[in-house]
């Protein structure tokens, strides 16, 4: 798609009129909610080219290395709340295993909560899950938040992660990392669509 010069930290984007242009479609067709993989590769000034074909494949989920060489770029939309807010079925729960369940979702300027995230977590933490959300571009952000309890002794989880919010087409996506005091249990994708 493009060459960047690297100058220590790198932060690399794309555009979607890029992606069109590399790939021959018009933009029109690329709408909110699609995904494009993209594999970057790296070559040093004496001509050696490093990428996923050629590098260990655990260099690219260890944080230290701080490695992109696969990364996913969304078509996003502006965050309009009367848009997002409704019901929502849940179409993929990697964490509680509750796809096909329902949950309400109501809006405000740049915020949206979740009445049941997890339907399957308990009480006496099960809570709303609120998501900030950056208007122009619909990036989710979950603040660490209590959302349900789990196990025997009914122990308070808590939810912190990333996504985005395609009010324009009704699609919530967001990776999760659910904890239990310091105890990681890990980052969980789940996804809704409006109903």
């Amino acid at each position: 798609i493009k060459e960047v010069p690297y100058n220590g930290v790198t932060t690399l984007s794309v555009t979607a009129a890029q992606i069109a242009t590399a790939l021959g479609v018009n933009i029109n067709t690329m709408t909110p909610g699609k995904q494009f993989t993209l594999y970057n590769e790296i070559t040093t000034k004496d001509g050696k080219i490093f990428s996923l074909a050629n590098t260990n494949g655990e260099f690219e989920s260890i944080a230290n290395y701080n490695m992109a060489l696969r990364w996913t770029a969304s078509v996003v939309c502006p965050f309009v709340p009367a848009d997002a807010a409704g019901t929502y079925k849940i179409t993929e729960d990697n964490w509680d295993g509750a796809a096909g369940e329902l949950a309400t979702v109501t809006a405000t300027a740049n915020t949206l909560k979740i009445d049941l995230l997890y339907p399957f977590a308990d009480n006496p933490g099960l809570s709303p899950v609120t998501v900030d959300v950056d208007v122009p571009t619909g990036t989710a952000t979950v603040k660490k938040q209590v959302y349900g309890s789990y196990g025997s002794n009914f122990q308070n989880f808590t939810a912190q992660g990333s996504g985005l919010v395609f009010s324009c087409v009704g699609k919530i996506q967001l990776n999760i990392q659910h904890l239990l005091g310091t105890t990681d249990y890990g980052f969980y994708a789940i996804e809704l669509e409006k109903q």
